[in-house]
């Protein structure tokens, strides 16, 4: 997908979805099965860490509040998604249920992991505000839950 746009004044800067490299590294067997749980929390740590990083800079580069029209808008929601469903992923890959229930002797998650997870909640709050008011959602909830890392629900009114 085309990541920019022109305008008058020139080049704006779309919000970029995470990329093929970055949700590769996420989904290739970073967590080994036989890993401890201390083990597997740091490991996890570092890769949200990496998703950070890169979801910072492609927040950085983008310019939402210039959104146009409906279109660019739902694209820049689908690029959202992405980046959320990657945290998710990696997320599950070290808290996800099994079956049976994994037997860990800790419950919950790392105060460490809950950081991370809510300061990448926090820092799309502002792209999700310029993309709400573009669609006319009435309201949205962007919410950090165990096991399921970040999710995104999008309310709308009913058109009458």
């Amino acid at each position: 997908m085309d990541e920019t746009r022109t305008n008058i004044e020139g080049t704006v800067s779309r919000l970029r979805a995470p990329s093929e490299e970055l949700r590769g590294r996420v989904a290739s067997g970073w967590i080994d099965r036989d890993v401890s749980d201390d083990e597997r929390e740091e490991i996890l740590e570092r890769v949200l860490d990496d998703i950070g990083a890169q979801l910072s800079s492609a927040l950085d580069e983008a310019e939402l509040e210039e959104l146009t029209s409906d279109e660019e808008a739902i694209a820049q929601l689908a690029a959202i998604d992405a980046w959320t469903g990657l945290i998710s992923h990696a997320v599950a890959r070290a808290y996800a249920p099994a079956s049976p229930w994994p037997r860990r002797p800790l419950a919950g998650w790392s105060a460490n992991v809950t950081r991370r997870l809510q300061q990448m909640a926090q820092s799309l709050r502002k792209p999700l505000d310029y993309i709400v008011a573009r669609l006319g959602a009435a309201t949205y909830v962007l919410s950090v839950g165990f096991p399921s890392g970040i999710t995104l629900s999008i309310t709308f009114r009913p058109t009458a």
